[in-house]
């Protein structure tokens, strides 16, 4: 099973967080990412 959030959401700049958990429930990997926003074109 896999969850993930966003952590926070600027206007050009995104904070997201993922956690990945086995059949147990027990917590296998987590990641966090940090994404640059663009502009529509």
């Amino acid at each position: 099973i896999a969850k993930g959030k966003v952590l926070r959401m600027g206007r050009s700049v995104a904070y997201s967080e993922a956690s990945l958990f086995d059949a147990d429930g027990a917590l296998v990997s987590k990641a966090s990412a940090t994404f640059k926003l663009l502009p529509k074109s």
